[in-house]
């Protein structure tokens, strides 16, 4: 398995794969739109990645500036904002054969490794309590630390709508300029 940086141009050719995963993975009133990817794919500071084994998408990670998810539950709120040095951690997929197989935290490590090397000091996200207890665990080994729980923090009927807002400090990984 190999992790690339997911730019504009792969984007255009893996964006089918990457739509189809995401309606695969999620219930209808969970799933991110292409419009939305298209977006964080063309941020300035955008730190998304695609796993790709046997020549297939096994996942993609999406992220960008903490400022630029401004309509995400609890992100206003984010101790950072207003900063500038805080990725937001938007999305982590992974296609169903490829689970288990350490692919997520393989893109977790890669993601938070561009978001240093792009100047973030700070790496945020939310998890769904009970949905993403997974993602978590992956968080929690790559350094994360509860900011706060946010309540009603869904308005699907999937229960529990509570997220974890985390964040990895990304100081000690800072790349020079």
């Amino acid at each position: 398995m190999v992790v690339v940086v997911l730019d504009a141009t792969r984007w255009t050719e893996h964006a089918p794969a990457i739509m189809a995963i995401e309606v695969e993975s999620y219930e209808a009133t969970r799933r991110d739109s292409f419009a939305y990817f298209d977006t964080i794919v063309q941020m300035s500071r955008s730190a998304s990645l695609l796993a790709i084994a046997d020549r297939s998408v096994a996942g993609f990670c999406f992220g960008g500036p903490l400022e630029e998810f401004a309509q995400t539950g609890g992100v206003r709120s984010d101790p950072r904002w207003g900063r500038n040095d805080a990725l937001y951690a938007a999305d982590l997929t992974v296609a169903a054969p490829y689970r288990g197989l350490g692919v997520a935290q393989a893109l977790k490590h890669a993601q938070i490794e561009r978001a240093a090397t792009l100047g973030y000091r700070i790496y945020a996200g939310r998890n769904r309590v009970g949905l993403a207890d997974a993602m978590w665990h992956i968080n929690c080994a790559a350094g994360a630390r509860e900011i706060r729980r946010i309540t009603d923090a869904y308005a699907d009927d999937l229960g529990p709508r509570s997220a974890i807002y985390y964040h990895i400090d990304l100081a000690d990984r800072q790349c020079p300029p």
